[in-house]
């Protein structure tokens, strides 16, 4: 525990200089902020994404009031650093071998530093389900439910994970109390979001072919290059070591089934949408609890020292060598100041009217922007028909669009110019190139 508390201020050095820059680069912490934005202004609740995150808008619309960024992206910060405590109750709980190494691996983890301070839901879910999984262990029905449902609020897909407290539970009596308590209280947490669809029907279109690439693109991100092939020796001594002996601890035994299903519903909600590789997020502590059960410690500890560099810099290997590149924290820091000039810098582009700039960027360009205005926002939920105009010029921004609509636009006389990002975003949603429309815009 002694090696746990001396990390906590190293965590907190590396994230603090993140939390004034914004609100992170993924575009749904703006929707979630103007969700919560509209709720603490207006009174009004209005969905950030399909199904609701109601626990998370709720909870950063006064936090949004008391601070904007700053106060969002530090309580975000504080409860990561909880979750590190909670993450080592819960290897020592699920008897992992080496607890200290393996909470060292989750303190400074890229992806959980990179989600560390911003107002999404990542961190905040994870740290619920990992108090279900706790708290199922000890008997504790009721509770681990309400954090189970906790989690829900957060997310609605953390519904999948109420089968693995289940099979950690030890009798009927709890398990049927643990699924009253969550959904119960899940009902209760998504009123708002239930009370707003009666209405208003869900989008779950989902345009384009997935990409094979992007999923392998994404999962790399996981642990990078190096890092993955440390897991795989890893996950082989483990695999090889489990075959040769059976836990002795029946407990032991019904808890590594547990964390092994864990595992294999992040996989396939990762497969069925590989475009974030936050949604491996929360087999990660599942996947270093089993994994240092077996592991040699030397080999645990180079996995850290990989991990923890991934922080800094990673190696790309390519058909022309190994390159170097920016690691994720230092590729983060640059990301957050890119988008915070595009946001200011954008509405003066010097360009030809009238302009389309097609941005992939939406909420954040708009949200808190007195430079921007929403001409039209054609469906809610739907972001590429919301029609930004800066304001003052005849330049609108659209955050992406198909063939037929980015057509009609060039004859009509409009400009076209486009944002890389927003090219690839075209691409892979309806499946053209934007670039046999107009120009790239490089700001």
């Amino acid at each position: 525990m002694k090696v746990i508390i001396l990390i906590i201020p190293i965590v907190v050095l590396i994230c603090i200089q993140l939390i004034p820059i914004g609100y992170g680069t993924d575009i749904d912490n703006y929707r979630v902020m103007l969700s919560s934005k509209t709720l603490i202004k207006e009174g009004r609740y209005i969905p950030s994404r399909n199904f609701g995150y109601p626990l998370n808008e709720i909870i950063m619309s006064p936090l949004y009031a008391l601070g904007k960024n700053i106060a969002t992206n530090t309580a975000t910060l504080i409860l990561f650093i909880l979750s590190i405590f909670i993450f080592y109750k819960l290897a020592m709980s699920f008897k992992a071998d080496y607890p200290e190494v393996i909470t060292i691996i989750y303190a400074f983890h890229p992806i959980l530093l990179k989600n560390a301070t911003i107002p999404l839901d990542y961190i905040w879910s994870l740290a619920f389900v990992m108090s279900s999984l706790i708290t199922a262990g000890e008997r504790k029905p009721v509770i681990s439910g309400m954090a189970l449902a906790i989690a829900v609020g957060f997310r609605a897909g953390n519904i999948l994970y109420l089968p693995i407290l289940l099979i950690v539970q030890k009798n009927t009596r709890e398990r049927i109390i643990t699924i009253i308590s969550t959904l119960v209280l899940s009902l209760v947490l998504y009123s708002l979001p239930i009370s707003y669809f009666i209405n208003k029907p869900l989008n779950l279109a989902m345009g384009g072919e997935r990409s094979i690439t992007l999923m392998f693109r994404n999962a790399l991100g996981l642990f990078g290059n190096i890092g993955w092939l440390m897991v795989i020796v890893l996950a082989i001594l483990w695999l090889i070591k489990q075959l040769r002996s059976r836990p002795a601890d029946r407990r032991v035994m019904r808890g590594n089934i547990a964390l092994t299903a864990l595992i294999a519903i992040n996989i396939a909600i990762f497969v069925t949408f590989p475009f974030e590789t936050e949604y491996l997020i929360t087999l990660l502590p599942a996947f270093l609890i089993l994994i240092s059960q077996r592991a040699p410690r030397p080999l645990l500890a180079l996995l850290a020292i990989a991990v923890i560099s991934y922080n800094f810099v990673w190696f790309d290997i390519t058909s022309t060598g190994i390159k170097a590149r920016e690691g994720v924290i230092i590729s983060q820091i640059e990301g957050r100041k890119h988008l915070e000039r595009l946001r200011s810098e954008l509405p003066e582009a010097k360009i030809p009217e009238p302009a389309i700039i097609v941005c992939a960027l939406g909420e954040a360009l708009y949200f808190d922007n007195p430079d921007m205005k929403v001409v039209s926002l054609a469906q809610e939920g739907i972001y590429d028909k919301t029609l930004i105009k800066a304001r003052g010029r005849d330049v609108f921004f659209v955050y992406i669009g198909d063939e037929n609509y980015i057509s009609r636009m060039v004859e009509r006389g409009y400009h076209i110019y486009y944002l890389p990002y927003a090219r690839e975003m075209t691409l892979i949603t309806y499946g053209y190139d934007i670039y046999e429309y107009g120009d790239e815009l490089n700001i």
